[in-house]
């Protein structure tokens, strides 16, 4: 059951991924057997800024470590926790 289950997934992505990237068959620019392969099986085209990782091109941190950043703060003020970056440094008293 499972290579059935395989195939029917493949067959499925590769109909459904069959006009991606500019090729489509009404305007007579099917993909190849090849690039369909290739596209079920990687969806992304490339690494280019707008669809990598901000942390590699842009060395900032991604959008879903911001949020949970933003989630670990709040949940430190609920508890009335202070956060690590604000407390006094040494010397300057409680």
């Amino acid at each position: 059951m499972k290579r059935a289950i395989r195939r029917h997934h493949r067959s499925r992505l590769k109909n459904n991924r069959k006009n991606y990237y500019g090729h489509d068959e009404a305007w007579n620019d099917p993909m190849t057997e090849g690039q369909l392969g290739v596209v079920v099986s990687t969806v992304p085209s490339c690494s280019c800024p707008m669809c990598g990782n901000p942390r590699r091109h842009f060395k900032q941190i991604t959008r879903s470590e911001q949020l949970g950043q933003i989630n670990f703060i709040e949940q430190l003020e609920e508890c009335d926790i202070h956060h690590p970056h604000s407390l006094p440094r040494k010397g300057e008293g409680w």
